[in-house]
């Protein structure tokens, strides 16, 4: 069976747009609540300051005294932070917004096959190159 040059181009167009659509869909119904919260983050950040600060004191880089003061230093900024709110916002990735996504999706590749079937020339024969 033998495919002609327009069946060739109308299956590729659709192979890719059904590509594309997989593509922007990965991410938007991926769920979201695998992400750590922002400020775990930073008391891991802060419990690393300290292992280092410790190990910089057990190897005579730094005074005594000034690890102790780096030392309050971290555990203000811990503190602080213990009173800070989460100010992230968790979008839940139930039905709704797979939907949302996928309808999203959709749309914009029926709309792009609609303006490409209305402005552009599907059916247009090739025309040869010019030298």
């Amino acid at each position: 069976m033998l495919i002609g040059p327009t069946t060739l181009f109308w299956l590729v167009a659709v192979i890719l747009t059904v590509a594309v659509c997989l593509a922007l869909l990965r991410p938007l119904v991926g769920r979201i609540e695998r992400f750590r919260n922002p400020i775990a983050l930073e008391l891991d950040v802060y419990k690393d300051q300290f292992a280092e600060l410790d190990r910089d004191a057990e190897r005579g880089l730094i005074e005594p005294a000034e690890a102790e003061l780096a030392r309050a230093e971290i555990g203000r900024k811990i503190i602080r932070l213990a009173g800070a709110e989460d100010c992230t916002r968790i979008i839940p990735s139930g039905k709704i917004s797979k939907w949302t996504a996928m309808s999203t999706v959709l749309s914009l590749s029926v709309l792009a096959w609609g303006l490409y079937l209305a402005t552009g020339e599907p059916y247009y024969s090739d025309q040869p190159t010019q030298i």
